[in-house]
């Protein structure tokens, strides 16, 4: 899973609609499909539950996350410009922050097995020349 709050902040700084106003009650066109689009691929991408997704963005049910991914599902299908567009920009956001991560663990996974090594090695050795 990634760490949602880089990925929202790359939405940010692409689309200039903070958080705050991405989680309100607002609904202008844009305002709504942004944060449509990101329910859309915290979903299918990443692969949060519906209620993750609901509590992440301050909504008391899940369904209006089920709703939002799906109805965002439809306006692609139908080729509609503004979600392409956001469609896009969550997509390299997503992407972005998916392989800083993966990075990041397996930077985490190499220094373990060099630590693993070292102690291994620490225990076994016959002389303090050997490791």
């Amino acid at each position: 899973m990634i760490h949602t709050y880089p990925f929202l902040r790359t939405i940010e700084r692409v689309t200039r609609i903070p958080p705050e106003i991405l989680w309100s009650d607002q609904r202008g066109k844009s305002v709504a499909r942004v944060r449509q689009a990101v329910m859309f691929v915290l979903r299918k991408k990443a692969k949060y539950p519906y209620t993750a997704i609901a509590r992440y963005v301050g909504r008391k049910d899940h369904t209006t996350v089920i709703f939002g991914a799906a109805a965002f599902e439809r306006y692609l299908r139908n080729k509609e410009p503004l979600a392409l567009r956001y469609y896009k920009i969550a997509i390299r956001a997503y992407v972005k922050h998916k392989q800083q991560e993966d990075q990041i663990a397996e930077d985490a996974t190499a220094l373990v097995a060099r630590i693993e090594e070292e102690i291994r090695c620490q225990k076994n050795k016959p002389s303090p020349y050997d490791c």
